[in-house]
């Protein structure tokens, strides 16, 4: 995921901001001195999205529940797929509740906060979206508490490290799949009980014949870094394809 750049004193600009996030803005004490976050805010904010960013750490758990694709571009990033129609994510509520017993994505546990680069790209700040539903006026699980970051904003801190870290990992992952042409463009076309018919496309695959013809050397490389196992989970993942059929037909 790209990042965004961000000065000391106001928000991230708003050109190709990620999803989800509207206004992220640096954490200040002064500037966020009476926010709080709520204790079960929900995921309405993922409700209209149909697919959702999953680093490569995860594919072993999302492979469980959600068909895992690569995106197309330049910039190939894997994504787990949560609907077949856009606007519209299978796994959320109306009530904002995230189907029980679904794993739900890093990038989605990480909201409201994000890191955020400075300008000159040399370090990274703690934002918080500041039109997140989940920040309240309030001192119940305030952001500062006497101008010092509380215990929350700390483990923000840590997850959205931690995340950063794992994108990273997940960058070099999709560039070398990428550097060994494995991916090919896919597409889902799926039919419902009622007979309507969709189709999910726009997204890559990885060619199970090009990985199984990977040379000796490649294979090693790949297995030391950790990467063969993701590639499985991948594969696995497109067996998914026929729950979210049905959870369209119970929707």
């Amino acid at each position: 995921m790209s990042e965004q750049s961000a000065d000391t004193s106001g928000t991230a600009p708003a050109q190709a901001m990620p999803p989800f996030y509207k206004k992220p803005a640096l954490l200040d004490s002064n500037r966020h001195s009476n926010l709080s976050l709520k204790e079960a805010s929900g995921y309405h904010f993922a409700r209209e999205t149909m697919s959702i960013f999953t680093n490569v750490t995860e594919f072993a758990v999302a492979a469980r529940h959600y068909p895992i694709v690569f995106s197309t571009g330049d910039a190939v990033a894997p994504v787990a797929i949560v609907g077949v129609r856009q606007g519209q994510n299978l796994y959320v509520s109306e009530g904002g509740e995230w189907q029980r017993d679904y794993y739900v994505p890093a990038y989605v546990r990480r909201y409201p906060f994000i890191l955020v680069a400075s300008e000159d790209k040399s370090k990274l700040g703690l934002c918080v979206d500041e039109e997140a539903e989940a920040l309240v006026e309030s001192d119940v699980r305030p952001l500062f508490r006497d101008g010092k970051r509380t215990d929350l904003v700390e483990q923000a801190l840590n997850f959205c490290t931690a995340f950063h870290r794992e994108a990273q990992a997940t960058e070099a992952f999709c560039a070398a799949v990428k550097e060994q042409d494995l991916l090919v463009p896919n597409r889902a076309d799926v039919r419902l009980k009622s007979g309507e018919r969709l189709g999910v496309g726009g997204f890559q695959v990885i060619d199970e014949a090009k990985f199984n013809a990977l040379s000796d050397e490649v294979y090693l490389d790949w297995r030391k870094r950790g990467w063969i196992a993701p590639i499985h989970f991948h594969l696995m993942s497109a067996s998914n394809w026929a729950g979210l059929v049905n959870r369209v037909t119970e929707a």
